[in-house]
């Protein structure tokens, strides 16, 4: 975010996309259940570091930038905007609709980058 704020937005996008590249490492990325996490401190809890919300803020960051830039986005996966997830948010009640709201921004994000990337390699729309 520093970078990003400080107008650098294409060392911000290597940056996100370093990190995105670590957290799948980690296996952050996987669906909730899974055997994300557990490298997580006992102490410090699901409470305190959330490995869900982690995975969402680094893709919504990747497709913000991505689309700044007219860079391909990280991943084409949505695990963090299914049904169920999406009932998971909470929080205060205009917190809950923020957060879906933000979620279903990074889908319809991922949903114009993926028609950018086809719509380049098409070559009945090349001239």
């Amino acid at each position: 975010m520093y970078l990003n704020n400080g107008g650098h937005l294409r060392r911000a996008w290597f940056t996100n996309r370093k990190a995105l590249a670590i957290a799948q490492m980690l296996g952050i990325h996987q669906v909730t259940g899974s055997t994300a996490g557990i490298w997580l401190d006992a102490k410090a809890g699901r409470s305190r570091i959330d490995p869900d919300y982690m995975w969402l803020r680094l893709v919504l960051t990747d497709r913000y930038l991505s689309l700044m830039l007219g860079l391909p986005q990280g991943t084409i996966e949505n695990v963090f905007a299914t049904p169920e997830a999406l009932s998971d948010c909470v929080g205060f009640e205009r917190f809950e609709r923020f957060e879906r709201f933000e979620r279903m921004l990074g889908v319809a994000a991922g949903l114009i980058l993926q028609r950018n990337s086809v719509e380049r390699l098409d070559l009945a729309n090349m001239e």
